[in-house]
This record gives C-alpha cells, structure tokens and sequence, in this order.
C-alpha cells in the first residue's frame, strides 16, 4: 500500500454525548459505476441535516451516524481536498477463489483553522488506525463503518473524508501475506505495500450500512 500526504489526530478527550449528537456523521453514496464506487462521509450540524435524504439514523452505541439516499447529483462542495492518499488491496473471493486488486483513495478535508502540519499529522495517524493488521477491516461495510467512527469519536477535526474505491484486475496468484512484524515495519515506515482482505466483499449496499 502506498500513502500520499499525512495528518495529526485531535488528542482532545472524548466528546461529551450532547456534541457528538449534536454534529453527526452523514454517509452519502455520490456514485456509482461499474467496478467503482464513491462514498462521502460528512460532519453535519443535526439543525442544517436533510431529513428528505435520509434513509437511517443509527441509535444506542453507534447514535450520530446518518445514512443518506444515493444521492442524485455531483456534491456542491468542489474544492480539492486537504490531503489525499491511496493505497490497494488485495481480495480474495473465498467462492471462485479468484483474486482483485483494488484501488481506496482517501480525500480529507478539515475543518477552518487546522494547520498544514496538524493536516498532515492527523491523515497519517487516520490511515495508520484504519489499515491496521490488528482489525483491518474484512468488507466494505466494516471499512465505511470505521471511518465513519474514526471521524466521530477521535478525528473531530475533519469536516469531510471521501473514499474512491476502484477495482483494477483479476489475478491468478495472491500476493504474499505480510506477517504481522513485517506489517509493523512497513506503517511505522509510511510505506505500507499491501493489506489481505480475507473475504472478498459483497457488492455493497445501503441496508447492509444501516445495520
């Protein structure tokens, strides 16, 4: 896997209830295409929220997670991200035992007033948590689920997180897995070459996000 530019995470204590319900996470499918698909995850006061949009508000331990319709057109918001990076994985369809490599761009944008080196700080330790061996993610749910929680519970600076994931090729043969002191090395070196999904993910869907 390879990472672009990096950002400092916000070491502030835990938010107290009343502002994590108060701002809420917003996840909206932007498109769609054969091979791709585009997700926004997005910080959004509860007053300024589209109830016409939504399809879900979560409750208990995951309350403040929203889950938007596919939206119908382009996000208004086209200013470049603050940091972007991109890294690949490898899935394996435990069915055909077939092979893709796949493309996950990651697009932050942060709240006014986060400086350059917080920025790049923050995306880094970001990255490093989300793409950690330890519970690395094994679907498309549980990765959009973690960046969502990522961003409410301890990222509190980002005001948007973007994920572009594009499925490139089918190989015959895996790569080879990293063992976990190898992985260690690779993320505390920013040079982190691949990442093994066991399972190759179904085609992702909004109910199996509003679970």
């Amino acid at each position: 896997m390879e990472t672009a530019r990096e950002s400092r995470p916000n070491n502030d204590p835990a938010l107290p209830v009343q502002a994590m319900t108060d701002e809420q996470i917003v996840m909206t499918p932007r498109k769609k295409a054969e091979g791709q698909t585009t997700i926004k995850m997005e910080r959004v006061a509860r007053q300024q929220l589209d109830k016409g949009n939504v399809m879900h508000e979560a409750g208990g331990d995951h309350r403040g997670i929203v889950i938007n319709r596919l939206a119908s057109r382009d996000d208004d918001d086209n200013s470049a991200p603050d940091i972007s990076l991109e890294f690949r994985v490898f899935l394996t369809n435990v069915v055909t035992e077939s092979h893709t490599r796949e493309s996950r761009e990651l697009k932050f944008w942060f709240k006014p007033g986060v400086t350059e080196n917080d920025q790049r700080h923050a995306a880094q330790e970001f990255f490093k948590e989300l793409v950690s061996p330890c519970d690395f993610p094994r679907d498309y749910v549980g990765f959009i689920k973690k960046i969502m929680k990522l961003m409410q519970v301890k990222y509190t600076n980002l005001r948007k997180v973007e994920i572009d994931m594009r499925q490139l090729e089918t190989i015959t043969e895996p790569p080879r897995t990293p063992n976990t002191l190898e992985a260690k090395t690779e993320l505390s070196q920013e040079k982190v070459l691949e990442m093994i999904e066991s399972a190759y993910p179904n085609p992702m869907s909004l109910s199996d996000l509003s679970k």
